[in-house]
């Protein structure tokens, strides 16, 4: 059974860490932050937030991961998995050598939540390709596919604000796959294939 959250900006939004708290119920485990985007890793700021936010809300245990430097992890004693943003190119390299979609897959075979904020979102996609559309992540890492994890069927493009909206509307053009947009307050939770879209403003469409 697997739950998405699929997001811009984490649970900032109240209406999103309200679904958030709501679909974790009792289940108060331990969250892994996957930090691996960022080069600033567990320093980033919005890593140290996702921290202050599971904290708060009643988490015990909270840990930071970098898949580049423990690809062997052992993730089966975490409830959550939180993959926080940064550059994508870098993410996917790693979550790939990682082997992190057999990670997620026995994630949600034991009724975890993954929560994706931007690259973390991405990843989650069939591709990448969305991350390049607007003033796009580099490919410092010289991947030579842009193939993910495919635990959604549909492309994804965050952060959005209207002035991204032709530059969007190109990339998606080019797709054989469908596109979900998300501004930075607004999320999309995925149970069971069902999408429902959550936080503030309209949908927006293509």
């Amino acid at each position: 059974m697997s739950k998405i959250f699929l997001t811009s900006s984490g649970l900032s939004n109240k209406k999103v860490m309200e679904r958030f708290v709501k679909v974790v119920g009792g289940n108060l485990g331990e969250v892994a932050i996957i930090t691996t985007a960022s080069e600033e890793k567990e320093n980033n700021k919005y890593c140290k937030l996702a921290f202050k936010q599971l904290k708060e809300i009643g988490f015990d245990v909270v840990d930071f991961i970098d898949l580049e430097a423990e690809p062997n992890k052992d993730f089966s004693k975490y409830d959550v998995i939180y993959v926080s943003g940064g550059n994508t190119f870098r993410l996917l390299k790693f979550a790939r050598k990682a082997n992190f979609k057999k990670t997620i897959q026995e994630l949600f075979d034991r009724g975890g939540i993954y929560v994706g904020v931007s690259a973390g979102s991405y990843i989650m996609c069939p591709t990448i390709e969305a991350s390049t559309w607007k003033n796009g992540d580099v490919n410092v890492v010289g991947l030579k596919d842009l193939i993910a994890l495919n635990f959604v069927p549909f492309l994804l493009s965050v952060h959005y604000e209207p002035k991204y909206l032709e530059m969007i509307k190109r990339g998606a053009s080019n797709s054989k796959y469908a596109v979900k947009i998300l501004t930075d307050k607004q999320a999309l939770f995925i149970q069971d294939s069902k999408v429902q879209f959550i936080g503030e403003g309209n949908v927006v469409e293509l």
